[in-house]
């Protein structure tokens, strides 16, 4: 509450209640406290000092990740350039097939992500029939009707 309200406020107290109504006035409200409290209030800390070090640690990991997000991002759009239009589990076993070291990392779901990620940056979308409708199939692997999705332009992912 700026001064203005705060005398306009007082002012509309005292007309209608007179000068006893009860409220504390707020500069009389810290002129009130004891010498104890006044300089407990005065020793206090304005600020709460922030965690720099976190912040930093924090900014570092972030740009671990996006690096980490680019180059996964780019091993699953290279896959879906290389197979093209395909399902999130072809790709999966393609990768997995590819590299099979990291076998694990390479599920449908990991795949699924990155592809969410592409099409967010505009690197990817929907396979479409010529009426607009989405392009369905049977998935080569599991046999189930999927979505089938396409790279818009080769290149570079990021």
């Amino acid at each position: 509450m700026n001064d203005y309200q705060k005398n306009n406020f007082r002012r509309e107290v005292i007309q209608l209640h007179g000068q006893e109504a009860g409220l504390p006035l707020f500069e009389a409200a810290n002129k009130q406290l004891s010498n104890r409290t006044q300089s407990r209030f005065d020793a206090a800390p304005k600020s709460i000092p922030t965690g720099n070090e976190t912040k930093r640690l924090h900014r570092v990991s972030q740009k671990i990740n996006e690096v980490q997000l680019n180059e996964d991002c780019q091993i699953v759009f290279d896959a879906f350039a290389a197979l093209g239009p395909s399902s999130n589990r072809e790709v999966s076993a393609y990768l997995k097939n590819l590299y099979p070291e990291q076998k694990d990392k390479w599920e449908a779901g990991m795949v699924s992500a990155r592809n969410n990620d592409l099409r967010e940056w505009g690197k990817m979308t929907i396979k479409t029939k010529k009426d607009g409708s989405p392009d369905k199939r049977p998935c080569k692997i599991t046999g189930n009707v999927v979505t089938i999705w396409k790279i818009i332009e080769a290149g570079n992912a990021a």
